[in-house]
């Protein structure tokens, strides 16, 4: 399922570091779940939606764990 597939490309994609700007996480995610930018750029917005990322107050996107 896409939430699935989205959440551990997240999980990968945030292994290494806390946060990114829209732009390169889009990148990213285009890289790791092989879709355009365009795609990917939706993709965020989903995520964030279904609060799987979070935008924080300085414009970046954070992986936001169940515990918190």
């Amino acid at each position: 399922e896409k939430i699935d597939k989205l959440r551990k490309a997240a999980m990968a994609i945030f292994k290494n570091q806390d946060a990114y700007t829209f732009g390169v996480l889009a990148n990213m995610i285009a890289k790791e779940v092989s879709c355009e930018d365009k795609t990917a750029k939706s993709y965020i917005n989903f995520m964030v939606k279904e609060g799987i990322l979070e935008k924080t107050k300085y414009n970046n996107y954070k992986f936001k764990n169940k515990d918190d």
